[in-house]
């Protein structure tokens, strides 16, 4: 699901017995939207996928694609912000496929330490992106994190880092990031990586 270009994941789903029927609320948090510069809903898009709740992986019994204009726009009209570029941030990939920045670190929080970041999908693909062989100054620590950008789409995300993690490998202070960041096809997954390569972050403190 994405909201006016931007990814938004509604964490919904619904059960309904054979023969019977449910009126049931997707949520849309306004003050997320607000705050990546999404002030009026003029677009919903997402892929509705319904499986036999007893035998999940079979082929879906319906998975279609839809896009909503709740102002009466079209997809020419909406209004789709774009990314704002920030003092100190690290462009991570920027090329015709795809785009991945780090823009923010939170290390003030008592229990995770936070990346914030941005990615761009250029591609005509649904794509997956995850990192892979992460250390932290040296130390393998593992954020547990991955994304989902559908094609041409954009996103915000959070790479987490709990504390407990890094106190296991006595690091106080975060020096360096390496990471290997794969993205690939998530509709086809024997296809080579659209990305895969190495790359090391380095917060400014």
């Amino acid at each position: 699901m994405s909201v006016c270009g931007f990814m938004y994941d509604p964490l919904w789903a619904e059960e309904v017995a054979p023969g019977k029927k449910v009126n049931s609320t997707i949520g849309i948090d306004t003050y997320a939207l607000e705050k990546i510069g999404i002030n009026n809903v003029e677009e919903i898009s997402f892929t509705l996928t319904v499986r036999d709740s007893e035998e999940f992986m079979e082929p879906p019994i319906v998975e279609e694609s839809y896009s909503l204009y709740p102002t009466g726009k079209n997809a020419e009209s909406v209004k789709r912000p774009q990314y704002r570029h920030r003092e100190g941030e690290t462009v991570i990939v920027d090329n015709e496929d795809l785009t991945f920045i780090i823009y923010e670190v939170d290390d003030e929080l008592a229990d995770y330490y936070t990346l914030y970041c941005y990615a761009a999908n250029r591609t005509g693909k649904d794509i997956l992106l995850f990192w892979e062989d992460v250390s932290v100054n040296g130390f393998m620590v593992n954020p547990f994190w991955a994304l989902s950008v559908a094609a041409g789409k954009q996103a915000y995300t959070e790479i987490i880092f709990f504390r407990s993690d890094l106190d296991e490998q006595d690091i106080e202070v975060v020096q360096n990031i390496e990471f290997r960041l794969q993205a690939y096809d998530n509709d086809n997954w024997d296809e080579a990586y659209i990305l895969d390569e190495v790359f090391t972050f380095k917060p400014v403190h």
